[in-house]
């Protein structure tokens, strides 16, 4: 990607898996920002695992945490939330899926 005088840019990436183990299935993700600006570098890194445990055909458990790094800009986990430029953010969910 190509830097444009006076604007930002980016780049961007994720790698991702989810492993099985009978009932259970584990997920894991990792992604980061690279961001590209005239005056301040603006990066972040963010890590997730969860898994989901199927009870039946149409009912599953899941639980997922994630954590967010920023370097100088202020991504967070969850929506709504505020944050200052530099300092991370953690999140977790969990509950439970039936399909009708």
């Amino acid at each position: 990607m190509s830097k444009l005088i006076g604007r930002a840019s980016q780049d961007n990436w994720l790698v991702g898996a989810t492993v099985p183990f009978g009932s259970f299935t584990l997920r894991a993700s990792y992604s980061e920002m690279d961001g590209k600006e005239n005056i301040a570098v603006r990066d972040a890194k963010m890590l997730a695992l969860g898994g989901v445990y199927t009870l039946s055909r149409r009912t599953a458990l899941y639980a997922t945490y994630s954590k967010i790094s920023n370097t100088n800009t202020n991504f967070t986990v969850a929506s709504g939330s505020t944050l200052t430029r530099g300092n991370d953010s953690t999140g977790y969910d969990f509950g439970i899926r039936h399909s009708f």
